[in-house]
């Protein structure tokens, strides 16, 4: 039975805990890459993290991934042994980039419970996108985990890709099963160009029309790629009924801890920080770890009546325009 403070504490869907914002790619649709003239780029201090811990039990789900490549935090292995010891799922999400065979190995054995690597395209779309994160390098990164899992006889972690699907790789999109073939990957999830952070990025953002035809090919994709036991969901933008009082950030049940500490209701809300002085103050956050409990940020009158807003269609400014309440 659980103890009477957690009995009656916040519980969350899960937690994501941007351990770093650094990343060791340059891919041009990522807002670090927009705006790397002035972004920050840091790591989570191990004081601040360990403040997270005994909330960790308050959750099902912890994600250690932010606006950065979490594998180049130096204690990323120490902070998800953390994460495992509270006996909670843990997941992250990588450019595959620092997955050599000992990293491979370590990954195996670490516990972790999923691995999401990154894709941008199934071709040279994939290269023009994710400068410095080439396509065959990022298969060979998932190949390396699977051949480590299977040295191990490790079920985990299970092998997910996250794939951004672009304008520009809508004509690719159907080669997708084959080339994930013989990685061990066993799930893709799907999402289209939402944030758009600068005009050159316009062209490669979906039109209704493409949003359509996108929904048909996946389908089809999606049939043939259970047949090699690959499971292909998507979440992609629509104009629906509704939709204002709709967040797919899941705002009353999850919420983003910043590398400073910074409590956010979503990534998105986030971003705002990491783009230096100037732009900070437009980040949306209630609260930090090094100040307050999160359960206690949680529970105060101001988060409080942010995750009401969305009720009442009185939400914020920086909400009001979000593309994430057109995804489904």
């Amino acid at each position: 039975m659980p103890s009477l403070p957690l009995f009656f504490g916040p519980r969350w869907d899960w937690l994501q805990l941007e351990v770093t914002s650094r990343c060791n790619a340059a891919c041009g649709y990522c807002p670090r890459t927009v705006y790397r003239e002035s972004w920050r780029s840091r790591d989570m201090d191990w004081d601040t993290f360990q403040r997270l811990v005994p909330e960790f039990r308050r959750t099902s789900m912890v994600h250690l991934q932010g606006w950065g490549e979490p594998l180049l935090h130096p204690r990323f292995f120490d902070m998800l042994a953390a994460v495992k010891r509270a006996g909670v799922w843990a997941g992250t999400t990588s450019n595959g980039l620092l997955i050599d065979e000992d990293t491979a190995a370590r990954l195996a054995a670490s516990g972790l419970d999923m691995l999401a690597v990154s894709l941008a395209g199934t071709g040279e779309d994939h290269d023009r996108a994710r400068a410095g994160a080439g396509l065959e390098a990022t298969l060979a990164a998932l190949r390396r985990v699977d051949q480590a899992k299977q040295r191990l006889g490790s079920a985990t972690p299970a092998l997910h890709v996250a794939f951004m699907l672009l304008r520009s790789g809508l004509p690719g999109l159907r080669r997708l099963p084959g080339l994930l073939a013989g990685t061990g990957v066993g799930q893709v999830v799907v999402s289209s160009l939402d944030y758009v952070c600068s005009a050159e990025l316009a062209g490669e953002v979906l039109t209704s029309a493409q949003v359509l035809e996108a929904e048909d090919n996946l389908r089809k994709t999606a049939q043939e790629a259970a047949a090699q036991g690959l499971a292909l969901s998507w979440l992609l933008p629509r104009e629906r009924a509704g939709s204002a009082e709709f967040c797919s950030e899941n705002v009353d049940r999850a919420l983003v801890v910043a590398v400073d500490g910074a409590v956010h209701p979503c990534v998105s809300a986030s971003l705002a920080a990491n783009r230096g002085a100037a732009a900070s103050a437009e980040a949306l956050v209630f609260g930090s770890v090094r100040e307050k409990s999160l359960s206690d940020i949680w529970v105060s009158k101001e988060y409080k009546a942010f995750r009401k807003s969305f009720g009442s269609g009185d939400r914020p400014l920086v909400c009001r325009s979000c593309p994430k309440l057109r995804v489904a």
